[in-house]
């Protein structure tokens, strides 16, 4: 009943919203003369400006301009004067009188002058908090539609790459839809995500990767990721502005969900005047861009059929069956292995080759908007088709959303705004599973033809225990399809002078519905293929359904005190549900010809249901005093109750005090000849508390049961995790300090911002000794730091009326380090066996450092070798005593513990040093070529398949060995080394090039 009653008060919703559109679209027919009036507005340099506003003050006629900035419109009105007024954003507004007569056609041609960008350009702080950007203490970065269009790409967060200072965006999957995720000023939580809060006019919506058909995982080792996050939902051609708010200044209206910044999304809203169309379109390739090396080499050691022939020993019986086998002893960790050194001949294949593809794309969008005086609407339909680069893989997307603006009174606004969005993919496995097609060919050794059949078209089996990688692309399907409505209703009031009154009832609801399918391999008999890689068939279903609400009422008033003095307060209250319900229903062992969980054997038949309920709501105050509109200072602060959290713990308080100073508006500086070439200089600081809920789960506070079947009928075992009934959300205290500046008329401009940000009460899942009654407990124990700072430079060195040349340079400083572990000193945060890397928290350290074995060095830092001549292990060196004469020089800060021998070394480190971009514009009349570089440095990357890959004999180390580059036995010496496995992951990328 729940699911139907969203489903009908959804279409309910769409229902109304279309009738009012329709009711509030209707024209009246105007008396009067008809006149047409024309022109041009163009900017200093004579270019034409498009998109300016262009209304007939007292009627309800206007347009707005095209590309070379010229503009007609006709309208009907009795003969008298009128003002003509011009508004764009990035331009200071200008107003001309008209005389309409006995004339049919007017022109009327308009100049309109940059405004400050630095300092008076309208920035969004919040849903219901906009100002200029000079009263803000904070850094707010703001990107423009045209910056989104000159990316070139059709997925948000991929837009933002290069844009936003102290971003570090990172694409988690190749999916054609892949997962984004996104830090701002580094990791704030050990247990949750650093992901922001994303808010789309005022509506909170979802970015959750919730996995539905990525399900195959029973017996199997490793994990599967989803391939998409929901942001991949959202069309950029809908985007007015993104405005990003990095640290905790955002706590005055956000609170709990604060900490790790909020990305605030402007869309497209309709203006008075005619309809007016636009169309864009777009097409995109694309192809992999580099592989990894792959062994190419027809040769193989000791005879074909031996498997894991790098590392794997051979046998007195193996070289009976095989007469020439040659063997060599290879020592390692206190043993002594024969490896096979004779060559035979193989045929090697690339079985990339037949797993990549380059895919093509398209993205669509077609707007239509207008209004009159009292009533403006924008709708908007999108569709986008994507192909990946592994073959099987794509997305669709279709886009359609409506907003009406309608002024009901001179003091009353509504709004309603729908967006509806429909989505299909196709994909496969992503992850370190055996399905996934990249680690299928990584498990394999590469001396098959994977592309043979047998007389019925089925393929061929590859080694025993291994899937044919070519499988996973034609025997294998898994599809997710989506169905998402972002709804909002806005009312704003302005019943006395000063006064505005602002409500939003948002609703962000979709489904999300997956469907899996592994066809039984017919080869399974000749592979020998165990169960758990489902040789006799898969299927399952899995489905998502969720609904976030929020509701935000919000009170303001500004006063001018004195003739210097203004006063600006605000007081709201805001109210947020979430409800989401999972679930999922796997089987195996299918009967033929059957690709839907109906045909799996029952008794391989698991369904399960999850449910996850939340509510947050609370109060926030802020006043702001501004001093002859060149000094401010804010003060705010919020209080907190969440249903995660006991009533112990509601009074969740979050302060913050920001200001600002423009120097430049002192009379000195606007006196002196300083400012002829210094534009503009703003002084700003800020201190905000936020928290952070996602480390948290709805349900962590209490202590759990779970269903169990007993003697036939069903009763209920306590969890293994206790309760803990005072756990609250992880917390961060941020200092922030900057200044910006604009110099020769504002055509550079410079920000510099630096920060330290202390995040307290870190959400941590405790392992509890048996004799407390559980095994573990959620516990607020940790605490940890970043400190940094974030350089950006705007600068325009050419702007002709012809040609313009402008581009951006950002540069971005963060260090982590752990504060405290409640006592501990080490916490395992990974496992071999899951995603490979040896990741661990350590006190001291930065978040996430790869904590395992390590080369032997000695004292002068040259590697320590082992008998048969290879690097060794520290361990295997102290578990091994007179092996070789060696004395361990590393210290217990990163090295080694002499007092600990058996301990591990921190052998890498997964956040960069810096990360930079250079994003640039060349435009020449109507054609634009945009080029973004992105830069990532000092960070180390744990790459496990990178020992798999030369352990099967496929990859580049295991060509050297054949080769004789390498000395026989050098893979199997250093395999089990982690160091071995980190490389550089350093890197400096041109992710978009448009035109």
């Amino acid at each position: 009943m729940r699911n139907r009653y969203l489903l009908d008060h959804q279409a309910i919703q769409t229902c109304c919203l279309f009738w009012l559109t329709l009711l509030l679209c209707g024209s009246a027919i105007a008396q009067g003369n008809r006149y047409t009036i024309k022109g041009r507005v163009t900017d200093g340099v004579g270019s034409g400006i498009p998109g300016v506003t262009v209304v007939l003050r007292g009627s309800s006629q206007g347009t707005t301009t095209v590309a070379d900035g010229s503009y007609t419109f006709g309208t009907t009105v009795a003969p008298g004067s009128y003002s003509l007024t011009f508004s764009s954003i990035g331009y200071t507004g200008d107003t001309r009188a008209v005389t309409l007569g006995n004339q049919e056609t007017i022109t009327t041609d308009v100049t309109l002058a940059e405004e400050n960008q630095t300092l008076d350009e309208v920035v969004v702080a919040a849903a219901t908090l906009s100002g200029p950007r000079r009263q803000f203490g904070n850094a707010i970065s703001t990107i423009k539609a045209q910056d989104i269009q000159n990316s070139g790409s059709a997925g948000l967060l991929n837009s933002l790459q290069g844009k936003v200072p102290g971003a570090q965006i990172v694409q988690n999957s190749g999916d054609p839809a892949g997962g984004i995720s996104i830090r701002l000023r580094g990791i704030k939580s050990l247990a949750g995500n650093s992901d922001p809060l994303y808010v789309v006019d005022g509506v909170i919506i979802s970015n959750a990767s919730v996995n539905v058909s990525q399900l195959a995982l029973s017996n199997d080792i490793g994990t599967s990721n989803p391939g998409q996050n929901r942001l991949a939902d959202i069309n950029p051609n809908d985007i007015a502005t993104i405005n990003v708010v990095n640290g905790a200044a955002a706590a005055a209206q956000y609170g709990s969900r604060a900490a790790n910044g909020v990305v605030l999304i402007t869309t497209k809203r309709g203006t008075t005047g005619a309809p007016r169309v636009t169309f864009t379109t777009s097409f995109n390739v694309n192809e992999l861009r580099k592989s990894v090396p792959v062994n190419t080499y027809g040769k193989q050691f000791g005879f074909a059929g031996l498997r894991l022939y790098p590392i794997a020993g051979v046998s007195a019986g193996q070289i009976t069956a095989n007469p020439g086998t040659t063997t060599v002893g290879i020592f390692r960790d206190g043993a002594t292995t024969q490896l096979a050194t004779n060559l035979v001949d193989v045929t090697r294949y690339n079985y990339f080759d037949q797993i990549f593809q380059t895919g093509t794309g398209t993205d669509n969008s077609l707007s239509i908007s207008g209004g009159r005086d009292n009533t403006q609407y924008y709708v908007s339909f999108g569709y986008l088709k994507n192909q990946g680069i592994i073959k099987g893989t794509d997305f669709t997307r279709y886009n359609l959303r409506a907003r009406v603006d309608q002024r009901l009174t001179s003091w009353a606004k509504l709004s309603a705004g729908l967006s509806y969005i429909n989505s299909f993919s196709n994909e496969k496995a992503n992850g370190n599973v055996f399905y996934s097609p990249i680690n299928a060919i990584n498990i394999t050794n590469n001396i098959y033809d994977i592309t043979q059949r047998d007389a019925a078209g089925n393929l061929l089996a590859v080694e025993p225990t291994r899937v044919n990688p070519l499988s996973t692309i034609e025997d294998m399907s898994f599809t997710q399809s989506v169905n998402r409505t972002i709804s909002d209703l806005q009312l704003n009031l302005a019943p006395i002078k000063g006064l505005s009154i602002d409500y939003i009832l948002g609703v962000d609801t979709y489904g999300q519905v997956g469907k899996n399918y592994i066809r039984p391999y017919p080869y399974q008999a000749v592979a020998g293929l165990p169960l758990a890689r489902y040789p006799f068939g898969f299927a399952a279903t899995g489905n998502n359904v969720s609904l976030l609400l929020n509701s935000d009422l919000t009170a303001s008033y500004e006063r001018q005190l004195t003739n210097t003095v203004k006063l600006t307060g605000i007081v709201g209250y805001n109210y947020q549900f979430s409800q989401q319900d999972y679930s999922t229903a796997t089987g195996n062992t299918l009967a033929p010809f059957i690709e839907t969980i109906r045909g799996a054997a029952s008794t391989t038949v698991q369904a399960n249901y999850s449910l996850d309920r939340f509510s947050l709501s609370g109060y926030f105050a802020q006043a702001t005093v501004a001093y002859k509109n060149l000094a401010f200072l804010t003060g705010a602060i919020r209080r907190d109750r969440s249903s995660k959290f006991s009533a112990t713990e509601t009074n969740q308080v979050y302060p913050k005090l920001s200001g600002s100073f423009v120097v430049s508006d002192l009379g000195f500086w606007k006196a002196s000849t300083i400012g002829e070439t210094f534009n503009s200089l703003k002084l700003r600081a800020s201190y905000g508390e936020a928290g952070n809920l996602s480390g948290i789960g709805s349900y962590d506070r209490f202590y759990q049961f779970s269903p169990v079947g007993f003697l036939g009928k069903n009763t209920i075992t306590p969890g293994t995790t206790l309760a803990n009934p005072s756990v609250r959300p992880e917390r961060m205290a941020e200092l922030e300090g900057g200044l910006d500046m604009s110099f020769l008329n504002d055509r550079i401009s410079l920000g510099v911002t630096a920060y330290s940000q202390k995040i307290s009460d870190l959400v941590v899942r405790r392992t509890l000794a048996p004799s407390t009654g559980g095994t573990g407990i959620v516990n607020n124990v940790g605490s940890m730091q970043n400190r940094g700072f974030e350089i950006m430079l705007d600068a325009t060195p050419v702007k002709t009326k012809d040609f313009s040349w402008n581009f951006t340079a950002i540069y971005n400083h963060n260090r982590n380090k752990i504060t405290d572990l409640g006592g501990l000193n080490v916490i395992d945060a990974g496992a071999e066996g899951t995603s490979g890397a040896p990741v661990r928290l350590l006190l001291g350290q930065p978040v996430g450092v790869f904590f395992g074995t390590a080369y032997a060095r000695d004292p002068s830092g040259n590697l320590v070798l082992s008998p048969s001549g290879f690097p060794m292990s520290e361990r295997a060196l102290v578990a091994n005593p007179g092996s070789v004469d060696y004395t361990p020089a590393r210290t217990a800060d990163g090295k080694v513990d002499v007092s600990k021998p058996l301990a591990n070394v921190i052998i890498g480190n997964p956040n960069p040093k810096w990360t930079g971009s250079f994003n640039t514009n060349f435009t020449y009349k109507a054609l634009t070529l945009h080029v973004l570089l992105d830069i990532v440095q000092g960070v180390q990357v744990f790459n496990a398949d990178k020992r798999t890959r030369q352990g099967v004999g496929l990859g580049d180390f295991a060509e050297r060995e054949l080769r004789g580059d390498l000395p026989r036995g050098y893979i199997f010496g250093i395999y089990n080394t982690q160091e071995f496995r980190i490389d550089d992951g350093s890197y400096t990328k041109l992710p978009n090039c448009a035109r």
